[in-house]
């Protein structure tokens, strides 16, 4: 499972840093379509907290850009929190693997 944990963190955090880089504000279908990726690997892998993240980023994405791009502070949220969640991943698997 770790290895897949660490595949998985090897494919978010580029994905973060693109949206980050191009604006949160610019978050697009094929984002949408890449976190649903994410979704399916995390289920695989049972992790309920990371789906929950990953799934909340999903729907106020889609939400956001369904309304002509009014609100980007719940994305906003919830992108921090899932580059946090991702952070503490990383500093664990990389303290396991020492």
């Amino acid at each position: 499972m770790m290895n897949a944990l660490e595949q998985l963190v090897d494919q978010i955090n580029p994905w973060s840093e693109r949206l980050l880089l191009k604006g949160l504000a610019k978050i697009n279908d094929q984002d949408i379509q890449e976190v649903k990726q994410f979704i399916m690997a995390a289920q695989q892998m049972d992790m309920k907290f990371l789906v929950q993240l990953l799934e909340r980023i999903e729907a106020q994405g889609r939400a956001y850009i369904r309304n002509s791009r009014e609100e980007i502070i719940d994305v906003t949220q919830s992108y921090f929190y899932l580059c946090q969640y991702m952070e503490f991943i990383s500093k664990e698997t990389s303290s396991i693997i020492e």
